[in-house]
């Protein structure tokens, strides 16, 4: 999209009602057929039929459109303007004059200190505000099995529940009406499918399988049923303390095919990308075979 920007920018700056649709059909859209419905009426709406720029970025759609890989697993991916907003800290600390040993340990200091850039903003925060208090049961499970940074994450989402009122829709569907503009989710409408007695939950915005944590609407839905901790199929190990065994070694490779040491990929992590890549091709086919009994 940045290089975009100087061909489209003056096109949407002459319509502010454009500038909005187009945001929203970019980013607030979850499927590449609700993408395509929204694209269409929009480029028909305002006459950019032959707009080269609209037709060049329509034609590259799949490789940056969020609905063409909503359940790739993509953990916090961030923009150029939060990567930039970071090095801006990084500079505050390091130069290129210091030794390797000295980086790595002022390295560990901004990890200490800042948990890096959010919304724009530089949050820098102690641990007694990262372990912060709640008189909600899961956000205390939370705060016991992630670690510091990803708690945090977890508690600015947590934070998104209350901008969301809900509506039932059956047995075991609700639908997570905004109250507000949600920063990351728009105003749309996100549907929720729970299963509590298998503990099974499915959000629209699929944030579980892209960042590896729950989102916000499956919270506001936990806490109206009353669910008192995080099921552990969605708490992902990469995520908590016990990530890196503490009896692990650096011999602990030792045992393992030359090629794959070659590729520098453990045995373990070929699997688990493997696993990844499977799990997004059954969510894909869930997705299509829950329509009816029939498909």
């Amino acid at each position: 999209m940045d290089k975009f920007t100087g061909m489209i920018g003056p096109v949407l700056d002459e319509d502010t009602e454009l500038e909005e649709g187009f945001k929203e059909c970019m980013n607030h859209t979850v499927t590449p057929d609700e993408f395509e419905a929204a694209w269409a009426p929009m480029v028909a709406k305002y006459g950019l039929q032959n707009n080269v720029h609209f037709q060049r970025l329509y034609a590259i759609r799949s490789s940056f459109v969020p609905a063409y890989y909503m359940h790739c697993f993509y953990p916090f991916l961030q923009s150029t303007q939060r990567r930039e907003g970071f090095n801006a800290v990084l500079k505050k600390y390091v130069n290129p004059n210091m030794s390797v040993l000295h980086f790595v340990r002022q390295y560990q200091k901004i990890q200490d200190k800042c948990l890096g850039v959010q919304d724009g903003q530089d949050f820098k925060t102690n641990d007694r505000n990262r372990r912060r208090c709640s008189r909600y049961p899961i956000e205390k499970h939370a705060s016991a099995v992630y670690t510091k940074n990803l708690f945090y994450r977890f508690s600015k989402e947590f934070e998104k529940t209350a901008e969301y009122d809900v509506k039932p829709k059956g047995q075991f569907q609700f639908w997570l009406v905004p109250n507000n503009y949600v920063y990351g989710y728009g105003n749309r409408t996100y549907l929720v499918t729970a299963l509590e007695d298998e503990g099974n939950y499915y959000s629209e915005c699929s944030k579980f399988d892209r960042d590896g944590i729950i989102c916000c609407h499956i919270m506001k839905i936990l806490i109206r049923l009353g669910v008192k901790a995080i099921h552990e199929c969605y708490i992902l190990k990469r995520w908590t303390q016990e990530a890196i065994p503490e009896n692990e070694n650096a011999n602990s490779n030792a045992h393992l095919p030359a090629d794959f040491i070659a590729r520098g990929m453990p045995l373990n992590n070929r699997k688990t990308l493997w696993f990844t890549n499977l799990s997004t091709t059954f969510a894909a086919l869930a997705v299509d075979g829950c329509v009816s009994k029939e498909t």
